[in-house]
């Protein structure tokens, strides 16, 4: 279940400053934890878009639960931080063709 007010919140969260890195990811979030569970969306796009004033080919959409524990995050953010600083993993991230592919490469690498 997602709260009615959830996009709003990813959208004042962006006018704070934008959640791209690298011209080539977006990791969009709510301004403050609003979820029951935590949960993550990603998606590889086959063309960029622009984002802000960058074009970005893979978004990955977080949402920490209101009832996430400090270690619970601080394990989604390490694994957010190594895509993040992993160039050949986001190109191979970008030829993946299904969610199986993505699951079994980030096992790999994470």
């Amino acid at each position: 279940h997602i709260p009615d007010e959830f996009q709003e919140l990813v959208f004042s969260r962006e006018t704070l400053g934008s959640t791209e890195f690298d011209g080539i990811i977006a990791l969009p979030h709510a301004i403050y934890p609003i979820t029951e569970e935590t949960f993550i969306v990603v998606a590889l796009l086959k063309k960029p878009i622009l984002w802000n004033k960058n074009k970005v080919s893979i978004v990955i959409m977080l949402s920490l639960s209101m009832n996430e524990s400090q270690y619970g995050a601080n394990e989604i953010y390490h694994i957010i931080t190594k895509i993040l600083s992993q160039k050949v993993l986001q190109s191979k991230l970008l030829r993946c063709r299904n969610y199986e592919e993505m699951i079994s490469l980030l096992g790999e690498y994470l």
